[in-house]
């Protein structure tokens, strides 16, 4: 199997991405593990989610660095201490990790690379062209010996046709010539072309080691129609070039580490009552807000962003609210179940591959998904902004209070190869906040950012749909 790149950085974005990883695996091992023991079990779970964690906790690392002692003071507060220990449990447990594939950049601009399996070779029997995305395509006959070949179109009058069989050497006893799509003829093994309701029906020979073929039909062929060569090849005698191949195709595109901000603002004669009262540091509670705010929104535009590229909803998939009489929820219910399958088969039809990995609802699905039989509740679940729910078999199933339809739900999948998801979300510098300012109007603020970029890469693997009411 052989590796094709392409896009900007070509080669060199799979010995980054590879870089990258080694780096991450390093840092994990050689320093974050050490800090944070829980980093192991993350580790277990899911090794390249550790090593992303281990590069954006460096990232954060080497801000905090860049500043003395009294500018992190200034800037982050009593939080300075417990920053890391945001960034360590916030990045890897964000929810966004489950939907698209995550990876976190080495600067401020990067290289990201997504993987596609494609055929190389051209075969036309399954009508693969060289390049074709393994799945959207499908070869039957793609690894066997197995070849067609184009001989002639008929004219109603024409009765001899020459070809050259395009594999060498050709497999006694297996060529079947077609006319319109009707086998009409065979070789005898010898050599010669024989027909299947006679032998004169049509005559002719065949060279097995050159691919020469000559035909001669008593009856001509009619107008347009199509006459084919249908044969096996030695493939050890026709030598490795006429093997077929599949490669992996490596796609790389530029991220660009982009804003994310926000401005928190509280009262300094709340903050000191506060203080004084309840031993609360406000600035602390309000910061600390602010980036639950700041995770939030990376949720939630994901979200916006893999609706958007679903396009409109999918009918073909939606649920029906509808109680037909005599039908309990429970078992209404599982329309809901029988909604989400098909969705995973409208994506697998769409992608060439792929199932449902996910499913994110609007809140009027939420009542009916917890009736679906099967289904696995979260044990504790935290209903604010988006929020995992649960499990249905392999799915995960997620709230999206924020749908501008209630009635909506997207599934989508994520697949176990590098890139192969839907969106690509690149994360440089999780947390950067400003110095602490006091206004003459006694109101203190602050502005919070995080770094990171989004891209679309496949959006075949989503799909937008809603429940409804037929009556």
């Amino acid at each position: 199997m052989k590796v094709i790149t392409q896009g900007q950085g070509q080669g060199r974005s799979n010995d980054r991405d590879s870089q990258r990883m080694t780096e991450g695996r390093r840092l994990l091992e050689g320093k974050w593990m050490k800090r944070y023991n829980d980093l192991e079990e993350l580790r277990s779970k899911d090794a390249r989610l550790a090593a992303n964690t281990a590069i954006v906790l460096e990232n954060q690392e080497r801000l905090l660095m860049s500043m003395n002692e009294a500018v992190v003071s200034t800037k982050f507060g009593a939080l300075a201490q417990s920053l890391l220990d945001v960034v360590r449990y916030g990045y890897p447990n964000s929810f966004v990790s489950d939907w698209v594939y995550t990876v976190a950049m080495n600067g401020p601009t990067d290289l990201v690379t997504y993987i596609r399996p494609i055929f190389e070779t051209t075969h036309s029997p399954d009508s693969i062209t060289a390049g074709d995305e393994i799945g959207k395509k499908v070869g039957k006959t793609y690894g066997s010996e197995f070849n067609t070949d184009a001989v002639g179109t008929g004219d109603g009058t024409e009765v001899d046709f020459t070809a050259t069989l395009s594999i060498v050497p050709v497999r006694e006893s297996t060529i079947k010539i077609f006319v319109a799509g009707v086998q009409v003829g065979q070789d005898d093994g010898e050599g010669h072309m024989v027909g299947m309701t006679g032998d004169d029906d049509l005559t002719g020979t065949i060279d097995y080691d050159a691919g020469s073929l000559v035909l001669a039909f008593k009856a001509a062929p009619a107008n347009l129609a199509a006459i084919t060569a249908e044969y096996y090849f030695d493939s050890e005698s026709a030598g490795s070039s006429e093997l077929k191949k599949i490669s992996l195709q490596f796609t790389t595109i530029p991220v660009v580490a982009r804003a994310w901000k926000y401005v928190v603002e509280w009262s300094v004669d709340a903050s000191l009552k506060a203080a004084a009262a309840l031993a609360t540091n406000i600035e602390d509670e309000v910061t600390l807000a602010a980036i639950a705010a700041l995770k939030s929104s990376r949720e939630v535009s994901a979200i916006e962003d893999m609706k958007r590229a679903a396009g409109s909803v999918d009918t073909t998939i939606r649920f029906d609210y509808t109680l037909q009489t005599g039908v309990g929820i429970g078992e209404h219910s599982q329309g809901l179940r029988f909604a989400l399958s098909k969705a995973g088969s409208t994506i697998q039809t769409a992608a060439g591959r792929g199932d449902i990995s996910w499913a994110i609802l609007g809140t009027n699905l939420k009542p009916w998904i917890e009736q679906v039989p099967g289904f696995v509740a979260e044990p504790s679940p935290v209903p604010i902004g988006v929020y995992k729910i649960g499990t249905l078999g392999t799915v995960g199933v997620y709230i999206n209070p924020y749908f501008s339809d209630a009635d909506y739900y997207l599934a989508g999948y994520l697949g176990p190869m590098p890139g192969d998801a839907g969106m690509i979300i690149a994360d440089f510098i999780p947390l950067y906040t400003t110095p602490t300012l006091e206004h003459s109007d006694f109101i203190a603020s602050k502005g919070l950012m995080a770094m990171y970029d989004k891209k679309i890469v496949n959006s075949s693997y989503f799909k937008l749909s809603e429940g409804y009411s037929s009556k």
